[in-house]
């Protein structure tokens, strides 16, 4: 198999998985929009808390 080939291969492979990380983000972001006020304000204090923890070792 030619290099030209190997390396189209790899761009195609390449391609497909930006899609699926593009379409990943958007669905991660589709889902914290769906969340009501009261769960974003539990994430937002579970988040502070993890960066304390973090910070605290």
């Amino acid at each position: 198999m030619s290099k030209n080939k190997r390396f189209k291969r790899k761009i195609k492979k390449l391609e497909k998985d930006i899609i699926f990380y593009i379409n990943y983000a958007n669905n991660l972001e589709n889902e914290y929009c769906k969340l009501d006020n009261e769960n974003n304000i539990v994430l937002i204090i579970a988040i502070i808390e993890l960066i304390i923890i973090l910070f605290k070792i």
